[in-house]
């Protein structure tokens, strides 16, 4: 769903923009609701793994790209936080790297 356009046929690209444009009306707020709180609460909930924390900031990472940057707002003020966490810094970068390119690669 999120290959970049030029690894994807025409099939592949409709199919995708289809479950997007699906998800855009559906769920999307709450995909992302859902990983903002998974990491607005990383460091009191003892039972959340590192592998969890790291997959959910690229998850959101990913979502970017195609969706409006308002659904993150939240999730940029926690990112902010991340970046003086050794062990998420990366992601945390990449998230922020996501949103200074959102829509720069479109054809």
């Amino acid at each position: 769903m999120i290959k970049f356009r030029h690894t994807q046929g025409e099939f592949e690209i409709n199919r995708s923009n289809i479950i997007k444009d699906y998800m855009r009306l559906n769920n999307i707020k709450d995909i992302v609701e859902l990983f903002r709180q998974i990491l607005d609460n990383w460091n009191s909930i003892v039972s959340l793994n590192k592998k969890l924390i790291s997959n959910s900031i690229k998850v959101l990472s990913q979502l970017i790209d195609w969706n409006a940057l308002s659904l993150f707002e939240e999730s940029y003020n926690i990112m902010l936080k991340f970046i003086y966490v050794p062990e998420y810094q990366g992601d945390a970068l990449a998230f922020l790297n996501s949103i200074i390119n959102k829509g720069r690669f479109i054809d």
